[in-house]
């Protein structure tokens, strides 16, 4: 194993963005920027033993930047996805967050997270394969309460898995609800249409969402939806439903958070996603009790990438591990709430191999 790190681009205030570079002994490889710890490419083997980029992403920082609104490879927090409304009440006191997607706060607010320089450790050395990020989120930045240390550890193996394991402590009573927002093609970043992967995911359960995608307090069974991925399907024919079915409808194709069949806390199977075209067969483990799937509905389809590909609608596919979106606000759901004295953890591994 091996790390490298190079400068990647700077921002217009002269900070120094850096992409760093864990390499497996296979050759295989995946590149992250210390800023929103983003996930700029993933290089793993197709079926012949060609490495393809599975990520997508950008070639220059601005090209992150005028895509905030989309999240690519970011890190993110303190909330990842919806709050309705942007509100919530802790002890007693009602908090009003940032509204920045319809009505509601989206992943962490204006600038969250994903927009911030990370501080970069090499646990290891150059020769191990971890790279450790962190960041100090002060009391009240974007009107969280709490000074909230966050620390993210990335790991790619010999076996062609990354893990990402999330850590964070408070000195007040906070939320915290952390994910991370990669794109997926696994027929390479430039090909398109996402619509022919097979996904698998492990529920029985979805969480309905309103017409701006935030989750009602309707829990649905999965049985005669399109949602239903329990056996492995292809996306296309329930992408297809979108104007008949309502659930596919609201969210312009799938964008919904599963309720994972594991006990809560338990790590496991969530998810399991694969493409003909190349043989890349991608398993996502964890250890959180939801998981959001996302068909890169929202993609413009004006939206240059990396070697000037451009990114169309449902060019790819997210698979965001989390507690269930507007936890804060349905007591009955596993609670988000970290106080001081508690560690937040959260485990998540992306597993590569072919078929």
């Amino acid at each position: 194993m091996s790390i490298t790190k190079k400068l990647f681009d700077k921002l217009n205030n002269g900070s120094e963005v850096y992409v760093y570079r864990i390499t497996n002994k296979t050759g295989a490889y995946v590149e992250i920027l210390n800023y929103g710890g983003i996930l700029h490419s993933l290089m793993v083997p197709d079926r012949d033993g060609n490495l393809a980029d599975v990520l997508v992403g950008f070639d220059n920082i601005q090209g992150y930047i005028d895509t905030e609104d989309a999240y690519y490879g970011a890190l993110i927090g303190r909330v990842g996805n919806r709050i309705r409304n942007g509100k919530f009440t802790l002890n007693g006191k009602e908090y009003q967050l940032a509204i920045n997607n319809g009505p509601n706060h989206l992943h962490g607010g204006t600038v969250g997270f994903n927009a911030k320089i990370w501080d970069t450790t090499l646990p290891e050395g150059e020769d191990g394969n971890k790279l450790e990020l962190n960041l100090l989120s002060p009391d009240g930045e974007e009107n969280y309460p709490g000074n909230l240390n966050v620390k993210v550890v990335y790991t790619f193996d010999d076996n062609n898995s990354l893990e990402i394991l999330y850590k964070a402590e408070t000195d007040a009573d906070t939320i915290v609800n952390m994910t991370n927002h990669a794109y997926f093609n696994l027929e390479g970043h430039n090909q398109g249409c996402i619509c022919h992967h097979k996904v698998k995911v492990n529920a029985e359960q979805f969480i309905r969402g309103d017409d701006f995608c935030c989750t009602t307090d309707e829990i649905i069974d999965v049985e005669e939806t399109p949602l239903d991925l329990r056996e492995e399907k292809e996306l296309y024919p329930g992408l297809q439903t979108e104007g008949t079915d309502p659930d596919i409808t609201a969210g312009g194709g799938y964008d919904h958070n599963y309720i994972l069949n594991k006990a809560y806390g338990e790590f496991g199977l969530a998810a399991t996603a694969y493409a003909e075209k190349t043989g890349i067969f991608m398993e996502v483990y964890t250890d959180q009790p939801g998981m959001q799937l996302y068909t890169g509905n929202f993609m413009s389809g004006d939206t240059v990438g990396k070697d000037g590909y451009v990114y169309k609608k449902r060019g790819a596919f997210c698979m965001e591990t989390q507690h269930y979106p507007d936890s804060i606000n349905h007591p009955e759901w596993p609670s988000i709430v970290l106080k001081p004295g508690e560690v937040y953890t959260h485990r998540t591994v992306y597993t590569f191999k072919t078929k």
